[in-house]
């Protein structure tokens, strides 16, 4: 097993959320879409981390970033994060929770423009942490 076995992550469950998108209810400046990100725990000589068109590794690929990208903003996790416990976190908890499912992330892509898809989540973490 290596860092790359296929993962599904279901769809959120309307129901459990009141039918609203919770991502609409945070400032857009905070929770998990409110930092930027670069790639970490990879395995070792990884040069480039393909974004998926869904949330599985088996999903087709829409891009590659490189392995040292920089500053990927976050849209969306499956399943949600929620802003304010993301946070009131400290750093390792916050790795922890993206580390639950797959995030929707966008930035510059292995050919200089940009690129979008989802990522496991276990391969962000936000700038600045440890």
């Amino acid at each position: 097993e290596g860092p790359y076995e296929p993962r599904v992550i279901p769809d959120p469950d309307p129901a459990s959320t009141g039918g609203e998108d919770i991502a609409d209810e945070a400032p857009a400046d905070s929770g998990v879409t409110g930092s930027r990100y670069r790639l970490a725990d990879l395995a070792p000589g990884t040069r480039n981390v393909a974004l998926h068109a869904a949330r599985a590794i088996s999903s087709v690929v829409v891009g590659e970033v490189s392995a040292d990208a920089r500053g990927l903003r976050v849209i969306d996790c499956a399943p949600r994060i929620d802003a304010a416990r993301f946070d009131a976190a400290r750093p390792k908890a916050r790795r922890e929770m993206l580390a639950r499912g797959w995030c929707k992330v966008t930035g510059k892509g292995v050919g200089g423009g940009q690129v979008t898809g989802w990522i496991d989540g276990r391969f962000l973490q936000p700038m600045g942490a440890k």
